[in-house]
């Protein structure tokens, strides 16, 4: 039979259910945390498990769990939908392929757990705690992630649409391959997170913070990165098109071959970024900072539009003539 504890969780450590600030361990036995009622739904859902045929499937729907401690519980495949759970615990479970949509649950712990492939629908998750969890191939539709940690988490070939993700913890978290539409990240952090080859479009950034973070081939299209702050992050070949950049800070990025053709970078500072290969027709420099910006060719400023107000390379006002030199920093 299925167990449906792991065994690093036994008697282990469990947090508090509040996430701001961050959980502190509280020793307490499995066995004290669970009530005898959902014991017996634990042991007939192990049992579903091994067959998957007959009833025994785990099933909250609806239900009122606010408060429940389950550190380490394996409810893969359970059915949480509508489930009311305010600031509980399920740090360490194993929630792959479950079923949360609509459910309401601000507050949760769920660090470390594995929500592989779980259908987050609707489901309110603002506060909620996804450190280090895995959220691969998790499917989110109009969710509200709004203020929650995903510090470290995984979302490789997550798919979020329209959710609201204002101000998250994202810090290291990796999106690989990750598609993202009309979501509002901003003032979010993703300080070091990985997003290479994720497609992101038409979401809002504005204010967030990327520093330090891999973009390389990435996809940004029509999203507004007003203020947002790339210092240090890595953007080769990635592609920015009609994205807004205006007041951005991109000082020291990589944005080797990437596309932003049709971008607005007014008023951006781009002091010492790599920009060999870019490619930007029509792209709007005016006010913007290039000092120090290496690799770039006379043809590549030709075609952005740059005037007094524009810092070329070299430290000079523009606008830019050819012959100038002025592509070249000091």
């Amino acid at each position: 039979m299925l167990s449906f504890f792991r065994k690093s969780d036994a008697g282990g450590a469990v947090p508090t259910a509040s996430p701001t600030p961050a959980p502190t361990a509280k020793v307490v036995t499995a066995a004290a945390l669970i009530d005898p009622v959902y014991q017996k739904i634990f042991d007939r859902h192990a049992l579903w498990l091994e067959t998957k045929r007959g009833p025994g499937r785990a099933d909250f729907s609806k239900a009122s769990l606010t408060g429940i401690r389950w550190t380490g519980v394996v409810l893969r495949e359970a059915w949480f939908k509508s489930c009311s759970c305010v600031e509980g615990v399920l740090s360490e479970a194993d929630l792959a392929g479950a079923d949360f949509s609509l459910a309401v649950m601000p507050g949760l712990v769920l660090t470390g757990a594995d929500l592989t492939g779980a259908d987050l629908s609707n489901a309110r998750f603002e506060r909620a705690w996804f450190e280090r969890a895995n959220l691969g191939e998790i499917r989110a539709n109009e969710t509200n992630f709004t203020t929650a940690c995903f510090e470290q988490a995984r979302l490789p070939e997550a798919n979020l649409q329209t959710c609201k993700m204002g101000e998250l913890r994202g810090a290291k978290a990796q999106f690989q391959h990750a598609k993202l539409f009309s979501c509002d990240l901003s003032r979010a952090n993703f300080s070091e997170a990985v997003f290479y080859k994720a497609r992101l479009q038409m979401c809002k950034l504005i204010g967030t913070v990327m520093t330090e973070a891999n973009l390389a081939q990435a996809s940004f299209l029509d999203c507004q990165l007003s203020q947002a702050d790339l210092t240090g992050a890595r953007l080769q070949g990635a592609d920015l098109s009609r994205s807004h950049f205006d007041r951005a800070f991109l000082d020291n990025c990589d944005l080797r071959e990437a596309k932003l053709p049709g971008c607005d970078l007014t008023r951006a500072s781009l002091q010492g970024a790599r920009l060999g290969g870019v490619q930007w027709n029509g792209v709007d420099l005016r006010h913007a900072n290039l000092r120090g910006a290496r690799d770039l060719t006379p043809d590549q400023l030709t075609q952005a539009r740059t005037d007094s107000t524009t810092t070329l390379p070299n430290g000079t006002p523009g606008p830019f003539l050819r012959n100038s030199g002025a592509e070249k920093p000091k």
